[in-house]
């Protein structure tokens, strides 16, 4: 919708807006976040005034609110100089993204404003709410190159000339004038014999030392919001500083006291009390769709269930100014504020928790729902009914809100929840991943656990030991022995727990959906926690044991590889191989990755110590080691159908490249250069050095030999040696240049170096 008139001489400028005004000179795009009541809209309108003028620039103004602009998308052109303000297009309650509503139309406003003849500036403004903005500026790329200003930092705090300002500017407005007494003078402290005085024409009249008094209390919410309610209802304005040191009290006690009257009042006291709580829940009123079911059940709670549409246009009337926005014989109408909402839900909410409980959002459950007797504005309900509402939410909900929300109301975990608790694990699991399950666990009991709920902790865990969830094994069980024991874990038989485990790889070898690597690495990083921090050694051996029983059933390249990596720390831990020889000697050579090879496993003919080392037949290590300087044939036909021209080691394999690229780099090539240089030239170890060379020159005879090229690509299955990677492994891993004479020790190695023509 078009704005032609945005503000008034009620604004006031500050630190803010001239950050606004330095940030759109570069960037045509602005987004203003903060919470309730900072004050973002009338920023955003004073912008818009401001690039009005003539002198800066005669942007003509656009005002949408929320989803406005989808449906009004033909006003916007781009080429023509508009300033266009998108308010709470996110939401003005529920604050989140929606793919199918925002996605469409942040993608046509990304694409315009980023058009060369592109001469609009945007601004969007986003209410902050607990969680809202966790990632919803990572949820489309639109947000990468705009200007986000939070208006909540402390770099734009309100002064307090700023603050008095604001106040004196929203007092004029309404017709609330301030004295003249000597309480201005700074040698005088006398004030009126009344800090609000009822004046001629219906007009109130503050003594200046509210004001002051005033300029030095923190609000609950926006001041400017603040000062505009304290000025619009008189009945604030009475209150004096009263009212600022507890705002959204005052506001809640006004809609009580309308809620109460609608009891004893005409039948349009009823019907505008309903108007508000409809609003409040629904957002919007439109005379042409109201929710008669809706609207029915709320005057059935005065006992009077009589819907009539002329008595509801009626009842608008009388509370339009004081809370409603828009007008109902155009369109839909809206309350004036999100503070106003707020207080209407406690009131109604007072009274009839389940209702509210059902339609609100978990912001606002988690602001504004306590348990008995809580201290404060809030609605306070039993524990039972807080619990089974958050494990409602817990599916939907980022669990780490959650996890706040029990700190910070101290919730007590009590025998009357406890029951509802377990159960709700126990029949809840194709509603919760692994993160959902551990993190309401965490935030359950990972604080101080009242005596009488620890059984249940207990059989919680022992019930989620049925899932697949490692996540929680890894945090709250351990196997029974272990010498250093936890608060809050619960230990659990050794066989039974190792069983698990065991079930868990054979069920991703399987093909669970999970994903290929995140259980094992957490179960590969349990056994290193359990072994060195709880010692826990039987229970590893235990484990590794019905591993090796049930070893037919366990994919070793998904499973076995990524638990051995994080048992080992990518074998950093020497120590594993003499602790569990039997299990090593098997298993770690064939399944463990090429980093636990090379610190973990020896050529067989090494005669060193080899206590912390498997021992590995010398051709089987030169085939694994080399595999790391091969390609699949495919590759390479890829590379030659595609750009047989190109020298790039990045892009083909050129095998007549007579060149080394000096920067190119493959640390893993360097590795196991270095591996071969330690334990065999080094060493002087021929057999392992002629096992190395054995492979070199089958994997170069396949290269030029093999009939397999003339075969379909589909067809081809052969690995062949690269290049690039080859002279990477002679040149830096082992350091021909510096190392020439011992290589020449070797004399079929320096042979195969001299045919390769370096």
């Amino acid at each position: 919708m078009i704005q032609t008139e945005i503000l008034d001489e009620v604004y006031v400028e500050t630190r803010a807006v001239n950050k606004c005004l330095e940030d759109l000179r570069h960037c045509p795009l602005l987004v203003l976040a903060s919470i309730s009541g900072r004050g973002k809209s009338a920023l955003g309108l004073y912008l818009a005034e401001y690039f009005l003028r003539d002198d800066h620039g005669n942007y003509q103004p656009l005002l949408f609110s929320g989803n406005e602009i989808e449906n009004k998308r033909h006003l916007l052109d781009f080429k023509k100089k508009y300033f266009i303000v998108v308010e709470d297009l996110f939401g003005r309650f529920k604050v989140r993204f929606d793919d199918e509503k925002h996605k469409f139309i942040l993608d046509i406003l990304n694409s315009n404003l980023r058009g060369e003849e592109c001469n609009c500036k945007l601004i969007l403004t986003v209410r902050k709410t607990p969680g809202s903005l966790l990632d919803l500026f990572d949820k489309h790329e639109i947000f990468k190159e705009a200007r986000i200003i939070d208006l909540d930092d402390e770099k734009f705090a309100l002064t307090q000339d700023e603050k008095e300002k604001i106040l004196i500017n929203q007092l004029k407005q309404f017709s609330v004038s301030t004295c003249n007494c000597t309480y201005r003078n700074w040698f005088v402290s006398d004030t009126c014999d009344e800090l609000c005085m009822e004046m001629p024409g219906n007009t109130l009249e503050l003594c200046y030392k509210v004001v002051k008094d005033i300029l030095n209390v923190d609000t609950h919410y926006g001041f400017p919001q603040a000062c505009r309610l304290f000025s619009r209802h008189p009945s604030f304005t009475k209150m004096g500083v009263k009212y600022f040191q507890n705002p959204n009290k005052a506001l809640v006690e006004e809609i009580e006291s309308l809620h109460n009257d609608a009891f004893e009042k005409s039948v349009i006291g009823q019907y505008q009390f309903c108007i508000l709580v409809y609003l409040a829940v629904k957002d919007e009123i439109d005379f042409s769709t109201v929710d008669e079911v809706f609207f029915r059940n709320l005057l059935d709670k005065f006992g009077n269930s009589n819907y009539k549409l002329n008595v509801l246009k009626r009842s608008v009337k009388g509370i339009s100014d004081k809370y409603l926005v828009g007008d109902f014989t155009k369109g839909p109408i809206r309350l004036q504020h999100a503070t106003i909402r707020e207080a209407i839900l406690i009131s109604y909410g007072k009274d009839y928790p389940d209702e509210i409980l059902s339609h609100c959002s978990f912001d606002f459950f988690s602001e504004y729902f306590r348990p008995r007797d809580f201290e404060g504005i809030y609605i306070c309900i039993e524990d039972k009914m807080i619990i089974n509402y958050l494990m409602l939410k817990v599916p939907y909900v980022d669990i780490n809100l959650v996890k706040q929300y029990i700190e910070k109301v101290s919730l007590n975990l009590c025998t009357e929840t406890s029951d509802q608790v377990l159960s709700f694990f126990k029949n809840s699991t194709t509603l919760l991943n692994d993160d959902k399950y551990s993190g309401i666990l965490n935030a359950l009991i990972g604080q101080p656990v009242p005596d009488h709920f620890k059984p249940y902790i207990g059989q919680i865990l022992k019930e989620l030991l049925k899932l697949e969830d490692v996540d929680i094994i890894s945090k709250f069980i351990r196997p029974n022995g272990c010498l250093v024991q936890e608060k809050n874990a619960v230990s659990v038989d050794n066989e039974i727990l190792a069983n698990r485990l065991v079930d868990i790889l054979v069920g991703i070898s399987c093909g669970s959906t999970f994903s290929p690597n995140t259980k094992q690495n957490t179960i590969g990083r349990y056994l290193y926690k359990v072994e060195l921090e709880f010692d826990g050694k039987s229970f590893v051996e235990k484990f590794l044991s019905m591993v090796e029983e049930h070893i037919w059933g366990i994919n070793p390249m998904m499973s076995l590889e990524y638990m051995l990596d994080e048992f080992t720390k990518r074998g950093q831990r020497k120590e594993v191989v003499s602790q569990y020889q039997l299990f090593c000697d098997k298993h770690l050579f064939s399944n463990g990755s090429i980093d636990v090879v090379l610190k973990l496993c020896c050529p067989s003919s090494y005669e060193g110590s080899s206590n912390s080392f498997v021992k590995v037949n010398n051709s089987l290590l030169a085939e694994k080691l080399l595999s790391h300087l091969t390609v699949q044939s495919k590759e390479i036909n890829d590379y030659d159908d595609n750009d047989s021209d190109s020298d790039d080691p990045e892009h083909g394999y050129n095998q007549y490249d007579d060149e080394y690229d000096s920067d190119f780099c493959d640390s893993l090539v360097e590795a196991v250069g270095d591996y071969v240089y330690t334990f065999g030239i080094e060493k002087n170890d021929e057999k392992f050095i002629n096992a190395i060379t054995n492979e070199l020159n089958s994997h170069l005879n396949k290269l030029s030999e093999s009939d397999e090229e003339h075969l379909p690509a589909e067809c081809q299955t052969g690995r062949y040696l690269d290049v690039e990677l080859c002279k990477h492994f002679l040149y830096k891993g082992l350091d021909l240049e510096e190392n020439r004479e011992k290589i020449q020790q070797f004399p079929d190695l320096y042979e195969f170096i001299e045919n390769f023509d370096l």
